[in-house]
């Protein structure tokens, strides 16, 4: 090993001393960056999930519709027969909230923890896609990539606190993950 250092220091014209810290940062980075992909809880596909607890916690409809595309939100409206997709989800939210702060008090705190993961198999994916393919109101595109789920989910307020589990299935549709049940 000493020697392709050597040899390779030698070729780039540095010193065997400055390519070893180079290469040592290298694969620092390359280990921080795999730490933060672990304790970040995964990729994309958390993202819905992770709005949904955040516009919950913070009263704030707008962080979870950033989640879909204009013409899925679109969509939506058309599906649920709603006039304004932003108002649907604050009173969805608004609702959910007062249920949580009945049960566990004011301030409440929603947190999620990714518990575990599912790859859709070919069979499902497919069966998601014929089933959005008969829909003419909206081209889906090819649904290729989706996850079950399941998160601990902890409700804090300030009387009580409390967990439980819950499954969602997450699709990627339009190169943005959404979770599956606001497509129905």
């Amino acid at each position: 090993m000493a020697d392709i250092m050597e040899n390779v220091a030698g070729k780039l014209k540095i010193s065997k001393d400055l390519l070893t810290k180079i290469c040592i940062g290298v694969v620092a980075v390359i280990a921080v960056l795999c730490v933060l992909k672990v304790v970040g809880g995964g990729g994309g596909y958390v993202k819905p999930f992770k709005a949904y607890a955040k516009a919950i916690s913070k009263n704030d409809a707008k962080k979870y519709t950033k989640t879909m595309s204009d013409d899925m939100l679109k969509y939506i409206e058309e599906k649920k027969g709603v006039d304004d997709i932003e108002d649907y989800y604050s009173d969805s939210i608004d609702n959910t909230v007062d249920a949580y702060e009945k049960e566990y008090g004011d301030d409440i705190k929603v947190t999620y923890k990714l518990v575990d993961k599912i790859k859709l198999t070919k069979d499902e994916l497919e069966d998601l896609n014929d089933a959005f393919d008969d829909d003419k109101d909206w081209d889906f595109g090819e649904i290729k990539k989706g996850y079950q789920l399941v998160f601990k989910v902890t409700v804090k307020g300030d009387d009580e606190k409390t967990s439980y589990f819950r499954t969602a299935e997450v699709v990627k549709v339009k190169g943005k993950w959404v979770d599956l049940r606001e497509l129905y």
